[in-house]
């Protein structure tokens, strides 16, 4: 008996734990909505691009059920894309130092050709982006 009931309390457990897919918005802005449906549906928030959120269902519909924070809602499925986003400081080439001292400030790879090509390439640390499954 004590077999069962345990056996039991774990299968309820495990039927109210929900799925958790880590997500994040690849739009500028995300509306999130209270139904799977943006015509006269309550918006609950907007979630802007790199915003990390939590897909926890889905409907047939081009739909995608939301957590975030403690909200649920509904975002349309090509807004969001999997994995957490963490901006990291990184080193990327700005610009550069051509050989005849002119000073170019894009990253093409032709942009000192008619100087006498790349002396130097100016770096700088800028804040990316990165996804983490």
């Amino acid at each position: 008996m004590k077999y069962l009931f345990s056996l039991l309390f774990f299968m309820v457990l495990s039927v109210s734990v929900q799925a958790q897919t880590k997500c994040h918005i690849i739009v500028e802005s995300a509306k999130v909505y209270a139904e799977p449906s943006d015509m006269g549906t309550e918006v609950l928030s907007t979630q802007k691009k790199y915003a990390n959120v939590y897909a926890i269902g889905s409907t047939n519909d081009n739909w995608i059920k939301i957590k975030v924070g403690n909200k649920e809602g509904y975002v349309k499925k090509n807004f969001i894309a999997k994995g957490h986003i963490k901006f990291e400081l990184q080193t990327s080439r700005v610009g550069a130092y051509c050989r005849d001292g002119h000073k170019v400030m894009t990253i093409e790879r032709n942009n000192c050709v008619d100087h006498g090509g790349v002396r130097e390439w100016i770096k700088d640390r800028v804040k990316t982006p990165v996804v983490y499954h």
